[in-house]
């Protein structure tokens, strides 16, 4: 995958979570469709460039060559940059609705499990 693409998912991942407790669904590798590395290399871009914030970053974690986003720590967010860079691109806001739509489809199978495992008990 092109970073650009990475980007706009990422973006349109972390805009999609906002407003409450964030959704590491959503920023999961098989939706982003990359790796994890790629992922976080990218978050990393995007923070550094003022377009996101919130990540909860560790550096130096067992000597590891890269820093160390703590998704389950962070409460990522787009900035108002971030937010007029995804206006201007028209890709942006298509991964924004796509992400968005993902993310109500997971939130949804997962009230399902949960009922269904409290029908079973």
């Amino acid at each position: 995958m092109n970073d650009f693409k990475l980007m706009a998912r990422l973006l349109a991942a972390i805009r999609a979570g906002e407003g409450g407790p964030f959704n590491c669904a959503l920023v999961d590798e098989r939706v982003l469709k990359a790796t994890a590395k790629d992922r976080d290399r990218m978050a990393l871009k995007l923070q550094k460039a003022g377009y996101i914030e919130g990540l909860f970053v560790i550096d130096d974690v067992d000597n590891q060559p890269a820093p160390v986003i703590l998704w389950a720590n962070s409460s990522p967010a787009v900035t108002l940059d971030g937010m007029a860079y995804m206006q201007e691109n028209n890709s942006l806001r298509k991964a924004y609705q796509e992400i968005r739509d993902i993310g109500v489809e997971l939130a949804s199978k997962t009230v399902a499990n949960v009922i269904a495992a409290l029908a079973e008990k």
